[in-house]
Parts: C-alpha cells; structure tokens; sequence
C-alpha cells in the first residue's frame, strides 16, 4: 500500500470522525437529526413561500458556507482546481434533486445518522444509493474518465469563477437571518459550531473533491477505497455515541429532542434512492460537499449543480403534491395544498418528528421557526 493511499486513508477516517462527533453535538446540543439536503432545499421551499420558515436550516446552511470558506484559506488542498463540465453539473443535481426529495435524504441525514439510528427506511435507502452509485459509476468510468476531471484552465463548458468572498457574505446574510428568527443564543452558537464542524470534516475528508468520489464509486483497477472510511468512522462514532445522548432527557439548547419517527419502508426510498444514486455516480457532488465546495476554485461548477438541484427538488414536490391530491380524502385541490404546507415529507429526510419531550411523552410536530417544534432532516 502507498503512502499516498495511506495518507489519504488516514484524512479519510480524520475526516469521518469529525463529521460523526458533529452529527452527535448536533443531536446533544440541538436535539436534531444533521441533514443536509433538507438544509439545502428547505430555505429554497422557504424562499419560494411552499413551505414554512425553519430558522435551524437557514443558519445551519450559513454555517456550512462559512466553513467551507474558511477552509478555503486554512487548507486549500481539501478542494479541487479547475471546472468541470456544466452539463454534467446541472444534470447531475436535478437527479439528486428528485432522488434526495422523494428518498427523503442522502449521505448525511440517512447514512451517517439514520443508519446510526437503526432505521430501517434509512438501511433502504442507503442501500438503494450506494449500490446504483457503484454500479452507474463503475459502468460509465471508461467513457467518462476524463470528464471527470476538473478542467484548468477552464473552458467555456466549464466556467471558473471564484466565489470565495461571494460565499463569506451569503453566509452571513443567511446566518443573521437564522439568527434573528430564532433570537436565542445558545441555539444559534450550536447551530453554527456543528454546521462549521461538519464543514470541517467534508473538506479534511475529501467528500469535497469529485474526482475523489469519482475514484471510490468507480469500481476498477485504479480503485480509491478511501473514503469507505470516512462512512465507517462516522457512523462508528454515531452508533457509540447516541445511545449516551439519547438517555438525557433533553439536549442542551432546546426543549426536546426532535427526530424522525416514520417506519414504514415505501417504494419512493427504493426510486428515490435509485435515482439520487444516478446523478451522485454522474457528477461526484451530493449536497453538503455541493454547499461547501462553493468557496473551492471550482465554486461556479457547484453553483450550476445547484441550480439543477433546486429543479429537480422543485419537480419531486410537484410530483408529490400531486400524489397528495390524489390521496385526500375530499380529493379537492385545497385540500391537497393544505397537506401539502402542513406536511414534513417535502422539507425533511423522513416523513414526521417526533418531539421527546422530558416526561417521556411524544408528539408528532410540524415545521416551524420555534426551538420547540422545528422538524429535523434526517
């Protein structure tokens, strides 16, 4: 084994571990399940008024932004140089757009936590994700081997533009925001001390780094097997860490613990999970790697991804908006519209929260702004 894999194996596991022992202050602190395509399509929702406002994405996703940025500076050998090509960016986020929103979360928020949680719908989906990533990945690699690769000096299919100060003033917009809605104090310093943690980890990993992901689904001779330990070291450090948390009657910033509570294995895990795998094998970029990588040299690449991400998430709500209708009772469309800005399925990894509260009782809870009722993604 080579000192370079070796090096990379142990920033993988470095990496993995920080974004576990994130994803496990998050839940002790907050009391909420890490998630970051929720974090990344629920202000969109938020902003295009189809949904209710959630304060915890908004300065969650600030706080990934800002960490990213800063890693930008502190390591900037954690990204990559270059563009990659846009058609492959912006096709590859509509289908994690629509397979993240009808599989109800990705790598973060049903392998890290929900796998951790020992959720079954969480092993499904995982499973369905991981297996099509492989196999489209290592189907496509002779074909697209060199497309893969981030394109310096960038060429007009591949724009290249840096972002980084862009990214530094979004995020605090998006963190002041946050933080005037929800006004207290202690929930915000441990919002945004988990979301720059898990920045952290994605960048010291190499989950930012397409070509490293590129590398690890393709299944071939030149096969990078690196960040299988980022997986098992933060799923490692979950599994031990959130049976301890989970005994506290309450995290520490909030009132409850809020964390998803639906069981039943549907058929949109499976397509869901299918699909999120495609455009995962096809560009090498998932959400939160998306939302940090924007501060990366190849920060325009992440922007066009995300722009097919919030299509693709905007079609998967269309699509399910009409499933609701034609799944109400009365069969009314504003019926079916009511359900629609009432239910979690949209916004979040899993279909409801459940709120622990400290005498034991539960209660299913709906987004919103309020510590005390604010649906996690998981």
């Amino acid at each position: 084994m080579s000192s370079s894999l070796l090096t990379s194996i142990g920033m993988a596991s470095l990496g993995g571990t920080i974004l576990g022992l994130s994803t496990c202050a998050y839940l002790a602190l907050v009391g909420k399940v890490s998630g970051c395509s929720g974090t990344l399509r629920g202000p969109y929702l938020q902003l295009t008024c189809q949904t209710n406002s959630n304060a915890y994405h908004i300065v969650y996703l600030g706080g990934l932004m800002l960490g990213g940025a800063i890693m930008q500076y502190c390591y900037p050998q954690g990204y990559e140089d270059g563009g990659y090509r846009a058609d492959l960016m912006i096709f590859s986020g509509i289908l994690v757009g629509i397979g993240t929103t009808l599989g109800h979360g990705c790598t973060s928020g049903h392998g890290l936590c929900g796998l951790a949680r020992w959720s079954k719908r969480s092993l499904v989906a995982v499973c369905s994700f991981f297996m099509t990533g492989v196999v489209v990945a290592s189907a496509l690699y002779p074909a697209l081997k060199s497309e893969w690769e981030p394109q310096s000096p960038p060429s007009a299919t591949a724009p290249h533009v840096s972002l980084l100060y862009a990214v530094f003033g979004v995020s605090f917009v998006f963190i002041s925001y946050g933080a005037y809605i929800l006004k207290e104090l202690a929930i915000i310093a441990s919002i945004l001390l988990c979301s720059l943690a898990f920045a952290i980890g994605l960048v010291l990993s190499g989950m930012v780094k397409p070509t490293k992901v590129h590398g690890f689904l393709a299944i071939n001779k030149n096969w990078d097997p690196s960040l299988l330990f980022v997986f098992f070291s933060g799923l490692t450090v979950n599994l031990i860490l959130w049976p301890f948390i989970m005994k506290k009657a309450r995290p520490a910033a909030c009132p409850a613990f809020d964390l998803p509570q639906a069981t039943e294995i549907k058929a949109e895990l499976v397509y869901g999970g299918v699909i999120f795998g495609l455009g995962w094998a096809l560009g090498g970029v998932c959400p939160g790697p998306s939302i940090v990588g924007l501060s990366g040299e190849y920060g325009m690449s992440m922007l066009i991804w995300m722009g097919g991400f919030f299509i693709g998430a905007q079609v998967a709500v269309v699509v399910q908006k009409n499933w609701l209708l034609r799944g109400s009772k009365s069969g009314t469309e504003e019926d079916a519209m009511q359900s629609v800005r009432h239910t979690d399925v949209i916004v979040d990894c899993d279909d409801d929260a459940k709120v622990i509260h400290p005498s034991g009782a539960s209660s299913s809870s709906s987004s919103s702004s309020s510590p005390s009722s604010s649906s996690s993604s998981s």
